[in-house]
This record gives structure tokens, C-alpha cells and sequence, in this order.
């Protein structure tokens, strides 16, 4: 297992760049200082090509019934899920936050 890896210079001002971009967009979205909750818009940090770009989503993944939302899938069985499939392959992204945690209604 390799526990080393290489930064050169254009992946460093890549970083930069997406840093301050990301900070610009949440900056403007005064609501993503707080908690987020699902289906609200949230930047997010995603691949397109070989560059990384700051943009907005909605928290969550549409149901199969068109009824609402969901917002988590086990890891050990996401790729097997229809829901969840093309998105755990081909369109990840990165979710700047502070940490998660789940509601507890009493």
C-alpha cells in the first residue's frame, strides 16, 4: 500500500483556484452557514473532465416513486442499488462540510 503521494505546482494552484471559487459561492448562499437539510440546494465540489468545479445541488437523491427524497444507501451495497449505481461509478463528488449528523426526532 503506498502511503506517499506527489503535488506538483499546477495541481497546487488548481487547489487554490477551486478554494477560492468554492468560498465565493458559499459566502453568497447565506443559508449553508448553518445546518443543511435534505432536498436544499448545497455547493459541492465536483470532476468534470480533469478539472474540479464548485457548484450547486440539491442534498439528496430523487425516490424511485418520485415521492420525496433519499439521502443514504449503505456502502457495502450502493453498486448493487439501481438508485445508486451510476452515481457511486461515474458521478461523485465532494461535500465541504464541518461534519454530519443524524436528527433524532423525540
Amino acid at each position: 500500500m503506498c502511503g506517499r503521494y506527489y503535488m506538483d505546482d499546477e495541481t497546487a494552484r488548481e487547489i487554490r483556484r477551486l478554494v477560492l471559487k468554492l468560498d465565493q459561492k458559499i459566502c453568497s448562499e447565506s443559508d449553508q452557514t448553518a445546518a443543511v437539510f435534505p432536498s436544499q440546494k448545497v455547493t459541492v465540489i465536483t470532476g468534470r473532465g480533469r478539472h474540479m468545479e464548485a457548484e450547486q445541488m440539491i442534498w439528496g437523491f430523487p425516490r424511485f416513486d418520485g415521492k420525496g427524497i433519499l439521502i443514504n444507501a449503505r456502502a457495502e451495497t450502493a453498486v448493487e442499488r439501481r438508485t445508486f449505481k451510476e452515481s457511486v461509478l461515474h458521478r461523485r463528488c465532494v461535500i465541504p462540510a464541518k461534519g454530519f449528523f443524524l436528527s433524532v426526532v423525540l
